[in-house]
């Protein structure tokens, strides 16, 4: 193949018999037109056959290509008039547009470098491979598109059958600068099947910014509450700001208002949730009509860096009543917490302060009692290491904690102390610490004291040594890793005071994960005295294909035996129970996790926790057992034996299933708690999911019902995006 570049202002008629010549001779050439709107933008023309005549029309012929700028036009013939700008194009035309659009016509002319024209038989493949169809269409710009007779469908065709969906119209129009498709009389079609006729239409165009506009409906069923429909109206305030108005009509409890918004600010984000309606009240008098009242909820969260150290941020969740979020499938939390907070860190210390305000939604909840905090602060700071790596370290707390009725307790903490790590030639590992706390505190209106206010303080020594020795071995392709671990704490003898009132240490309860804690408790309030040794054994197998294999025991010794231990702990006794651990993991397919306590009296099972996973190529299942000895549990009406089984499964890539289910095992109390499952399907050019959830808890006390709900969700690609 062979290529010329002319310029048709300079043909003269020598110039024209010698290109003749050639074109005969080659039957394939390349021309490079000046176009005559624009005089410093050529076309090439490219194809087996050219013919040009005095009247400059070229007639290019087979496997014709037309290259203007990054405009591409392919065609079985072409005709260009290298006067007007004309160009022609018929048979298996296609187009390559600058935009990334890609035109597909049987006819086509186009002018004024190829922005503007008109196609017989129009298919355009646009940016987001979203497909339009029209007998007739103009080009009347870069983006606009006018359209007759249109169909639009971002679904692939096979086989020429009708797609998933589409939308018919007797008129489009596509205007890429603004970023919409507008339709005039549009049905829209499910497998060729009209289901919906609408005399205007429209929606965003493939990568469009974003607008005001509404969003995909969201049906749904709960039993509490009818049959559902969310209509979400998204509104674009602002590049930083968004919202979302989503009322939600139901069949029997009216209308509920519900929203969302955002906002981006200059240190962080910001965002609110929440609804409200009015509906009848959960407390029913019997042979009363209900009574209709305000019922709402709001979540808000905000959380900002103000500087390289500095952050803050609060977070709001508030309900109505008691039984408002599980009614309306808002959340089924059983407490909702309220904060604000501040920090400040750097490579030594770390400051914050926070208040706390907590919303209790079990049916014993009483707000009146329940307590708030302001504020609560923690400080910690430690000093650089010197030579021998030491460190000089303080910890200070500081809570102020008030109910509407009851305690108040005020407490200020300074645990201030000093550690030094260090390790022997032959691999021991040993740190040596001592730290002195002292605690004050103030109790205001105590019910069970003798003076309605009073202070109380202690003070708390405390000296430790921990030494371990790691061990490390090969075995062929495993490695071994053997480490025995000691820690030794020495306190005076004690005990916690009933004077002082326990908020913050509620959770005791010996296990793998803490049992290398000096004070065991969660909070401040209860300490651990007296002498005391931690001590166990972690061995773990690192094997090829990540392969691995973990065993840990240990166990705890208390000299003297505090009183206020609850059975639940594990510590009643001078020797604690064991705890244990065993863990494998077998080449990303399977893992399980085993953890116990064992009585050290009598070797009898205390507790069992059994986690396990299978990953398979198309199925996942989670297995979570636990179970507890009557003996250790604080309320002996809750259930020490329960199950937790999540599966989910791939049936093709299409298709795609999943569901859980929470029960008790008890003999007397065998019930289940919840399940859920869903459906998805993840198409070409549909996303569509179902799940149905059943929430089997009740309680009369502030009418909460067993409950089933069902929610369907539709995306068509490019059309809700």
């Amino acid at each position: 193949m062979y290529y010329y570049k002319l310029n048709f202002k300079k043909f003269n008629y020598v110039l024209l018999v010698f290109i003749t010549i050639l074109v005969m001779a080659f039957r394939s050439v390349t021309y490079a037109l000046s176009s005559p709107i624009s005089q410093g933008e050529e076309i090439l023309l490219k194809a087996n056959d050219i013919s040009y005549d005095n009247q400059g029309v070229v007639v290019a012929s087979g496997n014709v290509e037309v290259n203007q700028l990054k405009n591409v036009l392919l065609a079985d013939q072409i005709i260009y008039n290298s006067k007007s700008g004309e160009v022609k194009a018929f048979g298996n035309v296609s187009f390559m547009r600058d935009n990334g659009d890609i035109i597909f016509a049987e006819e086509l002319i186009v002018q004024d470098d190829m922005t503007k024209g008109i196609a017989s038989y129009f298919s355009a493949r646009l940016q987001d491979n979203a497909l339009l169809i029209a007998k007739e269409a103009k080009i009347l710009g870069k983006n606009l598109y006018q359209l007759e007779k249109a169909a639009y469908t971002a679904c692939t065709i096979c086989n020429n059958k009708a797609p998933q969906w589409q939308i018919k119209a007797d008129a489009v129009e596509l205007n890429q600068e603004e970023s919409r498709v507008r339709y005039k009389n549009a049905f829209f079609e499910v497998y060729g099947v009209p289901v919906l006729y609408t005399p205007y239409f429209a929606h965003a165009s493939a990568n469009a910014p974003r607008k005001s506009g509404f969003m995909v409906p969201k049906l749904g069923y709960i039993s509490s509450i009818g049959r559902t429909v969310m209509v979400p109206y998204y509104f674009n305030i602002a590049p930083d700001k968004e919202a979302i108005l989503s009322p939600i009509f139901t069949t029997q409890s009216g209308i509920v208002l519900s929203g969302k918004y955002n906002q981006l600010t200059k240190y962080g984000l910001l965002s609110f949730d929440g609804s409200i309606t009015k509906a009848d009240s959960d407390n029913v008098i019997i042979n009363q009509k209900a009574k209709k009242v305000w019922r709402h909820h709001i979540n808000g969260n905000g959380y900002f860096h103000f500087s390289d150290h500095v952050t803050g941020g609060a977070q709001l969740h508030r309900a109505s009543d008691k039984n408002y979020l599980r009614k309306y499938k808002f959340g089924d939390q059983d407490y909702l917490t309220t904060t604000v907070f501040g920090e400040y860190y750097n490579d030594y210390s770390l400051h914050n302060i926070r208040t706390l305000h907590f919303q209790g939604l079990s049916p014993s909840a009483n707000a009146s009692y329940t307590p708030s905090i302001v504020p609560l602060v923690n400080s910690h700071f430690e000093t650089e290491a010197y030579s021998n790596n030491s460190i000089f370290f303080l910890d200070s707390n500081v809570l102020s904690l008030t109910r509407k009725i009851g305690m108040h307790s005020k407490r200020i903490s300074l645990n201030g102390g000093w550690k030094m790590p260090y390790i022997t030639k032959r691999g021991h590992v040993l740190e040596m610490s001592g730290s002195i706390r002292e605690d004050i505190y103030n109790i205001s209106h105590a019910f069970n004291s003798v003076h309605n206010n009073y202070n109380k303080t202690r003070f708390i020594p405390e000296a430790k040594l921990m030494w371990k020795l790691p061990l490390i071995n090969q075995l062929n392709n495993y490695q071994i890793l053997l480490e025995p671990k000691i820690e030794a704490i020495l306190a005076p003898n004690g005990k916690n005071s009933s004077k002082i009132p326990n908020e913050d240490s509620h959770n005791l309860e010996l296990t793998d994960m803490n049992l290398f804690n000096s004070n065991h408790f969660t909070g401040l309030d209860r300490v651990e005295y007296g002498p005391r040794i931690n001590y166990g054994i972690n061995t773990l197998i690192l094997g090829p294909k990540n392969t691995n294999f973990e065993l840990f025991l240990g166990q705890n010794y208390h000299k003297k035996i505090d009183s206020m231990v609850n059975s639940s702990s594990g510590m009643i006794t001078n020797f604690s129970d064991y705890v244990a651990k065993i863990g494998m993991k077998l080449n990303n397919v399977f893992d399980i996790n085993y953890r116990t306590k064992v009585n050290s009296q009598d070797l009898s099972i205390r507790r069992h926790e059994i986690g396990t996973n299978f990953y398979l190529s198309r199925m996942d299942i989670n297995i979570n057992y636990i179970t507890s000895d009557k003996k250790m549990l604080i309320d002996k009406q809750q259930s020490n034996k329960q199950i937790f089984v999540n599966a989910n499964l791939i049936l093709n890539p299409r298709w795609k299933i999943g569901g859980n289910i929470r029960r008790n095992l008890n003999k007397k109390n065998s019930k289940t708690i919840a399940t859920q499952g869903q459906i998805l399907y993840n198409g070409d050019c549909i996303d569509m999911s179902y799940s149905v959830t059943r929430d089997f808890t009740q309680d009369q006390a502030i009418n909460r019902k067993k409950s089933i709900s069902h929610f369907i969700n539709v995306s068509l690609k490019s059309l809700t995006n």
